[in-house]
């Protein structure tokens, strides 16, 4: 059984004109772990499909309420599924806090310069200029503000 996931045509048009679609995908832990990276391989490959500047935020399930019993997402997996939207071709993958500092940044997928760095509930600096990476000059997909220090 094959893992498919099909956006409509308006879904796809509306994507592309409107440059400002970010995907979220929880990362719960059941079943088989082969279906589990197919389908993580799938994810990765449609949204690059819309774009390689369309941010992939990756969510780590935490048990809650009626599903305590459940193991939260390891952390290795949260950074293979990264890897794996890495390899797809996106260029802005996010974690959250799960991996710490890196899964909240954004790097310039030209230079790799840190162009964003975020806090657990908030910006931290940023240092786009136009929109663009001061150092070489890539365009980072996006609404930005000018560019300014965040004081602590």
């Amino acid at each position: 059984m094959g893992t498919r996931i099909r956006l409509s045509i308006p879904a796809k048009k509306a994507a592309s004109s409107a440059g400002r679609v970010a995907a979220a995908t929880p990362l719960p832990v059941q079943g088989s772990w082969a279906l589990w990276w197919r389908t993580m391989r799938t994810l990765a490959r449609t949204i690059a499909g819309l774009g390689h500047g369309v941010p992939w935020h990756l969510v780590r399930f935490v048990p809650e309420y009626r599903l305590a019993r459940l193991p939260p997402t390891p952390t290795g997996l949260i950074a293979r599924a990264r890897e794996i939207g890495r390899e797809a071709g996106l260029d802005f993958v996010y974690t959250e806090r799960a991996l710490g500092e890196a899964g909240r940044r954004t790097d310039c997928p030209g230079c790799g310069r840190v162009l964003v760095s975020r806090r657990l509930w908030g910006l931290e600096a940023e240092q786009l200029h136009g929109g663009r990476c001061p150092a070489c000059d890539t365009v980072i997909p996006g609404r930005w503000t000018p560019s300014r220090e965040v004081e602590s």
